[in-house]
């Protein structure tokens, strides 16, 4: 009777060691396969961006990515506007200050849905300066070009002493209220440190590409 409680008993604590070591490699599987899908998310977030996928978490809110354009003085973009929510598209070359929007002129507008903006500067062949804003919808393209003053712009200080503030490639997807406006580009020169008023910092040459809510 004696031995047979007993190999009861071992039976018993050989059953619990065995219960308790599937829990614990199922425990040990499931971080793992967590860590797998952690992974797995992080490289398709990754992709995601490389590829300036918008991955829209909350439709009322308005997204944008940079998108990789391998060119000097271009700008590429991909916006996402909620429903019942348009943006003016607006653009400054000349005096941008530091925090603040610039006055601009009355521009085009984006609506719900998915754009592609391009904004560019580009030199022509007669030394002219041309500012140009593509914006790209289901295919259809409306471009608008103007002329910059560039009597008016002292490029040297923008390009070398430049102060550049642009939504780049690297960075992950912004989202933003649809009642804000959204900045892309703000590239200026850096106010001259010999100024009287050095707590002021006054508009300066440059150029700035931007969203509004209209």
């Amino acid at each position: 009777m004696t031995l047979f409680l007993a190999a009861i008993f071992v039976s018993l604590v050989f059953s619990n060691l065995y219960t308790a070591w599937q829990l614990g490699e199922v425990h040990v599987l499931s971080r793992a396969r967590k860590e797998t899908i952690r992974v797995q998310e992080e490289e398709l977030r990754l992709y995601r961006q490389q590829l300036g996928i918008l991955a829209i978490q909350d439709p009322a809110m308005a997204h944008v990515i940079a998108l990789e354009t391998h060119q000097n003085m271009v700008w590429k973009f991909r916006v996402f506007v909620p429903v019942a929510t348009s943006f003016a598209v607006k653009s400054v070359v000349g005096k941008i200050p530091e925090v603040e929007l610039p006055q601009a002129k009355p521009s085009n507008t984006i609506g719900p849905g998915e754009w592609i903006l391009t904004f560019s500067l580009t030199r022509r062949t007669d030394g002219k300066w041309v500012e140009r804003i593509d914006r790209v919808s289901d295919s259809l393209i409306y471009e608008h070009f103007a002329k910059v003053h560039e009597s008016e712009i002292d490029w040297q200080r923008i390009f070398i002493l430049g102060d550049r503030k642009i939504l780049e490639p690297v960075e992950s997807q912004k989202a933003s209220d649809a009642d804000l406006p959204i900045q892309l580009v703000r590239v200026r020169a850096k106010p001259d440190m010999f100024r009287r008023n050095r707590d002021m910092d006054p508009p300066t040459d440059g150029f700035m590409f931007w969203l509004e809510p209209n």
